[in-house]
């Protein structure tokens, strides 16, 4: 007798049928213990500046084709001489692949940083915990294999605003430490590296990493965490962290166990950002040295300084793949199902759109085409630039918008209101051969001058 054959829907939706029976999960296999013949590698927190750390070795984290920012940008001008950064030219040159877990190294002068590089974190939005723990063992691997490093100075590479977590990013670190360290237990000498530090420019941040790196390292005595956190140069507070320092002091007025001054504070605040401060001041309750004197400075990027919006658009199975980077956060890979044989027919009407297509397109191009995580980018004012593939290339960005809403105004589109460039992202465009000029900028036109006969010379 024959079984009834299973729908698509069945095997979507993994439903036991006839044709496609349950079966028995295989159970994960069971973590090995850790080796007692491992070598062992200390890390040690440190409040301070990245740049400003002295070590062997300074590593951050590299994005593909993205311009460096915050630590790294940091450490590209602790390492350039003049105002233009090497790392930065570098990578606007297309030299720095970073591929995952791939390490380029730079070249450095006298001063703190004595050697320097970057890991490569691949593009934009596909950093998950499972590949930062990879990223992770290929930089203590590179580490190890030089040799001559005794100390490296990094910071929690994947933790910025809307990557990992600083949870789930220590977690990746360890375990991909913990892997090298396993394996390095059958290949006699041990290694030189013998401690790594884990710089935060920001005070409560560092706490933070402090508390989860102790806790991600309970059961792995081959790595050990320094027991307090150390403090060095450089080290900031952001507006956030001072305000919850400052919470704690302002609850703790009245007594460890007076709720009710919490709930005074926190009262007109939104339900969201009440719970973000309650587990942040969790956190803060197990950490001894809270009575600071700090300045709470301005961020050390001025505005017209800021890293611009960069948005990477590609065609994948199911629609269009978007990520972004902003100077303030990074929103992961985002899948927004397009219909391609709609959105040609967009491109086409918009090509060369009519005074009635060019008013309203716009709006239904953003509506289509757009997740919605990264509609609030379409409403800055930063210079944007759009990474595109060959069969995204022919969208007219240029025509994007803030969507808009049920009686609004309608606003200019996005090119009209701000800086937008594009980037054609292809196997073969990393390489560049032209160098930097500092030259005067010039450039040679030739155009059809039309028709002698007709008037045209």
């Amino acid at each position: 007798m024959s079984t009834p054959a299973a729908g698509i829907a069945d095997l979507l939706e993994n439903a036991p049928t006839a044709a496609n029976p349950a079966t028995r999960p295989t159970p994960p296999p069971p973590e090995e213990a850790p080796r007692a013949d491992a070598p062992s590698l200390r890390i040690t927190v440190m409040w301070g500046d990245l740049a400003q750390v002295a070590a062997d070795l300074h590593v951050t984290g590299h994005y593909q084709s993205v311009v460096p920012a915050d630590a790294e940008l940091a450490l590209d001008r602790a390492i350039s001489v003049g105002p233009r950064g090497l790392i930065t030219a570098h990578t606007k040159l297309g030299w720095i692949d970073a591929q995952l877990g791939e390490v380029t190294y730079f070249p450095c002068g006298d001063g703190t940083v004595r050697s320097a590089a970057v890991v490569g974190m691949g593009p934009m939005g596909t950093l998950t915990e499972r590949r930062a723990g990879q990223l992770y063992a290929s930089l203590l691997g590179e580490a190890v294999a030089l040799g001559h490093v005794g100390t490296m100075a990094t910071v929690l590479i994947g933790s910025g605003t809307g990557n990992l977590s600083v949870k789930h990013a220590a977690r990746a670190l360890v375990r991909g430490f913990a892997g090298v360290l396993a394996a390095l237990a059958t290949s006699p000498p041990p290694p030189r590296l013998a401690e790594v530090l884990l710089v935060e420019v920001d005070r409560l941040r560092a706490e933070q990493l402090h508390l989860a790196l102790t806790e991600a390292t309970a059961n792995l005595p081959q790595l050990k965490i320094t027991p307090e956190l150390r403090e060095g140069a450089g080290g900031r507070m952001s507006r956030p962290s001072a305000a919850v320092y400052a919470l704690a002091a302002l609850t703790g007025l009245g007594g460890p166990d007076d709720e009710s001054a919490l709930r005074s504070v926190l009262k007109d605040f939104d339900d969201n950002i009440q719970a973000q401060i309650r587990e942040q001041l969790t956190d803060l309750a197990t950490v001894k040295r809270t009575d600071l004197s700090l300045t709470v400075g301005r961020s050390a990027e001025a505005p017209d300084g800021s890293v611009p919006v960069r948005m990477s658009v590609q065609s994948g199975i199911g629609g269009l793949r978007w990520a972004a980077l902003t100077g303030r956060a990074t929103i992961p890979e985002r899948l927004a199902p397009v219909e391609m044989g709609l959105l040609r027919e967009l491109v086409d009407r918009l090509t060369e759109p009519s005074v009635e297509d060019a008013r309203e397109l716009p709006d239904l191009l953003s509506r289509f085409v757009v997740p919605s995580e990264f509609q609030r980018l379409l409403t800055d004012d930063a210079t944007v630039l759009l990474e595109l593939d060959r069969d995204t290339a022919s969208v007219p960005w240029e025509f994007l918008t803030e969507i808009r809403q049920a009686g609004a105004e309608r606003r200019d589109p996005l090119a009209i209101r701000t800086q937008l460039s594009r980037q054609l992202r292809t196997p073969y465009s990393r390489v560049m051969t032209e160098g930097l000029s500092d030259g005067p900028l010039r450039a040679l036109v030739i155009g059809d001058p039309g028709d002698p006969e007709k008037g045209f010379k």
